[in-house]
């Protein structure tokens, strides 16, 4: 589990270093909010068809296999990517690509992450182990705006892909360390067809299930859509407040893993916490759409980082938990491609509110909020989640 853990440290140390660093530069280039749609778009249009192969593939070859091809694919990306920036130089066009594969091959990446955290911790001590698994991510995003923040201040965008080079390099080596020992956990013969572990999951309790799961995952692309406008808005465009922002919501998510380590390893989280999670990003969002203090605006997204990540914590252990072993891969791919289209939907709303005015965007993505509460709340008040339960421990497929 230590290698796993780290690992996802210098993963995330990558994606929060290059999440910063593709907005800013992408909207340095276009002046709007199209060219980072664009690359959130093309993640999830993209996402749309992968999580499903690569599910299926999880189920078929193992976790820990597809784990070590996808952090190679990773580091050949930004490796490419540099190697490119040394001979012709940066231009948009670098930057846009990069950002394009690298989202790409990341969701692979979680995926596997995701289906192999069972592997090495024991099911009891799932929601502890994905509570460490968060600290591990927000530690690693953390370090990584501090990073971003002084390379964006003294160099450029070849400088940022030589450290993601670096930091992935070691990535790759932890992962082969945590993923070598685990092999399939079925025998060959009872890895299922396609179209029947589909079908098997296609029903209300469990598709209402992944799609309650996966709220959490498109409202943090929200809120990132929003974080290069904020600063150009109200902290004249100084690329350190990009880290500022991003930091406290790590904080308050590294607040969450260590809550979750210390008091939700015996005791069950509570899906009213999705709720939570969606109120405090309504509050985040109307707090910079008036003229609040920055102290108000940065507790909201403290809170909001608490409460999303414990959120993502309670559905992550919730369905490694009860997802049967033949189908998981397909389970989370499932959950994913929900996720990518609400990406994708809210990112091109949202940027087409946003050329009408700012104000029109931030209403919509408060309506967008307010919708996923109302859905969380019929879902929890129809004891979906107990209903879900009772299904997935009763599918058997052939």
């Amino acid at each position: 589990m230590r290698s796993l853990i780290t690992a996802e440290f210098f993963t995330n140390t990558i994606r929060s270093i290059l999440l910063i660093a593709f907005a800013k530069y992408l909207f340095d280039y276009t002046g709007q909010l199209w060219a980072i749609a664009l690359v959130f778009a093309v993640d999830s249009l993209v996402s749309f068809v992968i999580p499903l192969c690569i599910g299926h593939l999880v189920d078929k070859l193992g976790s820990g296999r597809i784990l070590r091809i996808s952090s190679v694919c990773l580091f050949t990306v930004l490796l490419g990517g540099l190697v490119y920036s040394h001979l012709t130089g940066v231009d948009s066009m670098l930057v846009l690509a990069t950002a394009i594969l690298f989202n790409v091959v990341t969701p692979i990446v979680r995926m596997s992450v995701f289906t192999i955290t069972p592997e090495v911790a024991k099911k009891t001590h799932l929601t502890s182990a994905n509570s460490q698994l968060q600290v591990a991510v927000q530690a690693g995003q953390l370090f990584g705006l501090l990073v971003v923040a002084l390379i964006m201040k003294y160099s450029g965008f070849k400088e940022v892909l030589i450290v993601a080079v670096f930091a992935s390099a070691i990535a790759l080596l932890f992962y082969y360390f945590a993923s070598k020992d685990v092999g399939i956990s079925h025998s060959a013969h009872e890895t299922i067809k396609f179209s029947s572990a589909i079908a098997a999951i296609s029903n209300k309790p469990v598709v209402l299930l992944l799609v309650a799961a996966s709220l959490d995952i498109a409202l943090i692309s929200v809120f990132n859509l929003f974080l290069t406008p904020w600063v150009f808005m109200y902290y004249d465009g100084k690329p350190e407040f990009l880290s500022i922002i991003d930091g406290i919501y790590a904080v308050g998510a590294i607040v969450a893993g260590i809550v979750g380590i210390k008091i939700f390893s015996s005791r069950a989280l509570s899906p009213w916490i999705g709720v939570a999670s969606q109120l405090f990003a309504i509050t985040t969002f109307f707090l910079f759409s008036i003229d609040a203090s920055t102290i108000l605006r940065f507790i909201s997204i403290f809170l909001f980082g608490i409460s999303c990540t414990l959120s993502v914590i309670y559905f992550n252990a919730f369905i490694q938990k009860h997802a049967p072993v033949r189908i998981k891969g397909r389970v989370v791919g499932i959950r994913r491609v929900f996720a990518s289209l609400y990406i994708t939907g809210s990112s091109f709303f949202i940027s087409y509110a946003y050329s009408v005015g700012y104000g029109f965007a931030i209403s919509f993505s408060i309506f967008i909020c307010l919708a996923n509460m109302l859905f969380l709340c019929y879902w929890i008040a129809c004891a979906g989640h107990q209903k879900s339960i009772s299904k997935l421990s009763t599918i058997y497929v052939t």
